[in-house]
């Protein structure tokens, strides 16, 4: 693979090497997972101005840095009664979709062949670090995450983003043009996809089929419902905020926010769902589904005819909090600003969700076959896999 982009992939790889996740499955449907992550870094922005707050965000955490970022935007926003305009939600909406394509793709490109058995050219990992930087330049005059972000939309050098995306979609891993897998409806139009071609998703489809892992991992899945502004503000402003961060729950049930929760009610999503449960393969076509979707969702956000993912309010004096439809879920920012700065930050983020003690990754991996422990451990690894914790972290099944 091409040095410079495998350099720059160790690069954003390091960034998120520790503290981590450690998994550890046992015998007799018993899975635990430690989590040590720096899940209160926010407060490295309390004194802080709003400006130097939106310009810190997206050095501070290197994945997903668009979605925190724009989260950062909206939350300080509304604590400082400075909200981004309409066009400026739906501009950076766009940039957080093919965000999540991105890091859709970081896992199709680079860790998906491993369990397909299949290669992929280095220009491919090359063609992918280049989208997002592109489509910002083509969306925002300055950074996406001011407050209030001059939006400068060049639609013929955006056109080339998404083309240059589909290409790469269409060549290198769906084998098939995006419009062709939206087609897709029924667990028979699944399995003639997995044998159209060697391209890395119909070949990860087949492998999962052939051995007889689709229901694999399926557990109850429990989604995360739309949050309340209110009761958002309840959880971050108790005693036992500290703990809801760490590992949030939402009336005692730890809840799963992930590409299925979003995807869920989509044909094909459902067809898979009613035949293997919310398992291994259900979790593949609900990431496939956003990556096929991005060139048309970002024209629709663009042209208003679909909501940004981003919610924010004010629930209270000098408060804001916003809600962000990252890859991974949904990413929580709470603001408190006084006298120009910022005197409280609090994030959330969907890791802590999905990777909770009690959550849907615990859940499932304990529903692992115990028959085989070499087929187990191949099992929970791409499930972990798709599952994306997005920070590195340690597997052991015994």
């Amino acid at each position: 693979r091409d040095a410079s982009c495998f350099a720059r992939w160790q690069a954003r790889s390091s960034a998120v090497q520790a503290p981590g996740i450690t998994i550890d499955c046992h015998p007799r449907g018993l899975a635990t997972i430690r989590a040590d992550r720096p899940v209160h870094a926010a407060r490295l922005f309390e004194g802080k101005s709003p400006e130097t707050v939106t310009e810190m965000i997206p050095l501070v955490f290197a994945v997903c840095s668009v979605a925190q970022g724009v989260a950062a935007s909206h939350a300080l926003g509304e604590a400082s009664g400075r909200r981004p305009g309409k066009q400026a939600a739906a501009a950076q909406g766009a940039l957080v979709r093919l965000e999540i394509a991105r890091e859709h793709l970081w896992r199709a490109l680079i860790d998906w062949p491993r369990f397909a058995n299949v290669e992929v050219p280095a220009d491919a990992l090359a063609s992918m670090q280049a989208l997002l930087p592109a489509a910002r330049s083509a969306l925002f005059e300055g950074s996406p995450f001011a407050i209030s972000p001059a939006v400068s939309i060049d639609r013929d050098a955006l056109d080339r983003v998404l083309a240059d995306f589909d290409d790469l979609l269409q060549n290198h891993v769906l084998g098939v043009a995006a419009e062709a897998w939206l087609e897709l409806a029924t667990l028979d139009d699944l399995a003639r996809f997995s044998a159209s071609s060697s391209a890395v998703v119909p070949a990860l489809v087949a492998e999962i089929e052939n051995r007889g892992w689709s229901s694999s991992c399926s557990a109850d899945p429990r989604f995360l419902p739309r949050l309340a502004f209110d009761d958002i503000e309840a959880e971050l402003t108790a005693a036992t905020a500290d703990r809801f961060i760490e590992a949030p729950e939402l009336d005692g049930t730890a809840r799963e926010t992930t590409p299925l929760s979003r995807q869920s009610r989509s044909p094909l999503v459902e067809a898979v769902v009613a035949g293997h449960g919310a398992g291994m393969l259900a979790r593949t076509v609900a990431a496939v589904n956003e990556l096929a979707a991005t060139s048309t969702d970002i024209v629709a956000l663009l042209e208003g005819s679909l909501a940004p993912g981003i919610e924010a309010a004010a629930p209270g004096p000098d408060t804001g909090i916003a809600q962000v439809e990252a890859a991974r879920g949904r990413l929580l920012h709470r603001a408190v600003v006084r006298d120009g700065r910022v005197v409280n930050y609090r994030i959330v983020a969907p890791t802590e969700w999905n990777f909770h003690p009690g959550g849907v990754v615990s859940r499932a991996l304990a529903t692992l076959p115990w028959s085989d422990r070499r087929s187990a451990h191949d099992q929970a690894d791409l499930f972990v896999t798709l599952m994306d914790p997005c920070v590195a972290y340690s597997l052991e099944v015994h």
